[in-house]
Parts: C-alpha cells; sequence; structure tokens
C-alpha cells in the first residue's frame, strides 16, 4: 500500500494523467464538459483509495455536486433559449 501512495502522490503521476487527459479531450471535443468531469473525478477517487483522507472525499463530493449543478443549469439555459 506505501508503494501505491508514493506513486500516486508523485509528480510524474499527475504529468502523465493530465497529458492523457489533454489528449483524449484533443481527440474528443465534442464531449468536453463530461470528459474532464470523469477524468477529475477519477484523479480525486485514485488519490483517495490511496490514503484515504476525509478533505479529499469531502472536496470530490463538492465537485460533483457542482459539476452536476452547472451542467443542469447549460441544459436548462439550453432548453430556455
Amino acid at each position: 500500500m506505501e508503494e501505491l501512495d508514493k506513486l500516486v502522490r508523485s509528480k510524474w503521476f499527475s504529468i502523465i494523467y493530465v497529458i492523457g487527459a489533454i489528449l483524449l479531450v484533443v481527440y474528443l471535443k465534442d464531449d468536453f464538459s463530461k470528459i474532464f468531469f470523469y477524468y477529475v473525478s477519477l484523479f480525486l477517487a485514485i488519490r483517495l483509495l490511496a490514503n484515504k483522507k476525509w478533505i479529499q472525499l469531502t472536496v470530490f463530493t463538492l465537485w460533483i455536486i457542482a459539476v452536476t449543478v452547472g451542467v443542469a443549469y447549460l441544459k436548462l439555459r439550453k432548453l430556455l433559449l
């Protein structure tokens, strides 16, 4: 478990993850918001599983709520226009 924690906390993990996210977004331009949400959520979930801190769980939960409200707002706005 310590090895997983060291790997997840390393800068290389973050760099590779961000590069992968950017390449996927470039490849699938149409669903940018969904892809971004899933990548950030998965990244936070991996970090949460690695060290189980409540702060990260709180941030993860707030992120899900914020994105859900944002997507609902955009869909409602698009529907009304």
